[in-house]
């Protein structure tokens, strides 16, 4: 029986990074897909009016408008709370797999994806859907529950100590399309609950701790503890245009027999480096192109057959 997670050859996610990405919109997060920087609004200072002279009544209705208006300033810096993602990417590297391959590792079949996120102080609620768009494979996959992903996630971030965030999250992953005869179960699903800590210094530092957990026996392959310890560091190359480098290591536990054989010795390891250039532009939006080169190891493969690099472009509007 096929499941999701079966390493072909290979949580952000991509989906996970990415559904971290996504659970970190909230404020002061930082994850896989980098948010514009808010712009702080001034507040002018308010002048003494004197209403006696007829004079100076227009200066004075001037400098009682001026509170206002830089209050109204404020309020809308603050926003909605939501955010909008897309994305394309020539790969869909999930943990050093590359969930859409039909032959070799560095297989382009093409990942397009949206997301959406809501922000209410520490807390966040998300969804994020992940698509197949080219590869001769794209029905298998989606009958196999590999394709047409569906991820809600709920998130908590705060800073814990000085310079030290923690973010929580709990993912619920499932594949509504997916075929029982193709994936072993009509309806795959997946619980993988997080915590990530995050130290800000010249660099971000970062220490991720996922279980992975298969809900039906078909895919209880796919159960494992997934450490992923991972550094970053975001530079303003100017007022609108940034350069973030990221690097992260991946281990996985297997908790299960099934999962043990699965990933003995195969796809337990894996690593990527990536480098993007957020451009800022509009009302709280932003366009990122992104280059990354990932491994993993494979048994009885030598490294060329073991990594893969893929560019991709990410969307975002903060509202």
């Amino acid at each position: 029986m096929a499941s999701r997670r079966t390493p072909t050859i290979a949580p952000g996610p991509l989906a996970t990074l990415t559904a971290l990405a996504l659970a970190a919109a909230a404020p002061a997060q930082a994850q896989e897909v980098p948010a514009p920087a808010d712009a702080a609004a001034a507040t002018p200072e308010a002048g003494a009016a004197t209403p006696d002279a007829a004079a100076a009544a227009p200066a004075a209705e001037a400098e009682a408008a001026a509170p206002a208006e830089a209050a109204g300033e404020e309020g809308e810096s603050e926003g909605l709370g939501l955010t909008l993602t897309a994305g394309v990417s020539s790969i869909y590297n999930w943990r050093g797999r590359n969930l859409f391959a039909e032959e070799k590792l560095n297989d382009q079949n093409a990942l397009f994806s949206i997301g959406a996120s809501y922000a209410i102080g520490d807390f966040s609620i998300s969804y994020w859907g992940g698509y197949q768009i080219l590869g001769d494979n794209l029905g298998d996959n989606i009958d196999a529950g590999i394709g047409a992903e569906q991820d809600i996630l709920f998130g908590w971030e705060s800073e814990v100590a000085e310079n030290v965030t923690l973010a929580t999250t709990l993912a619920l992953y499932f594949y509504p399309l997916a075929k029982e005869e193709a994936a072993g179960t009509a309806f795959p699903f997946y619980l993988e609950p997080s915590a990530v800590v995050t130290y800000s210094t010249a660099v971000d530092l970062k220490l991720g701790l996922f279980y992975y957990y298969g809900i039906q026996s078909a895919i209880e392959s796919e159960r494992y503890l997934y450490v992923n310890p991972g550094i970053e560091k975001s530079l303003e190359l100017g007022e609108t245009l940034g350069l973030d480098l990221a690097g992260a290591f991946g281990l996985k536990v297997p908790t299960g027999d099934a999962a043990k054989d699965a990933y003995d010795g195969n796809n337990s390891q894996d690593a990527v480096v990536s480098a993007a250039l957020p451009w800022s532009f509009g009302e709280g939006m932003s366009l990122a192109p992104k280059l990354s080169f990932a491994w993993t190891n494979i048994k009885d493969a030598d490294f060329a057959d073991s990594y893969m690099t893929y560019g991709g472009l990410d969307f975002e509007w903060e509202l």
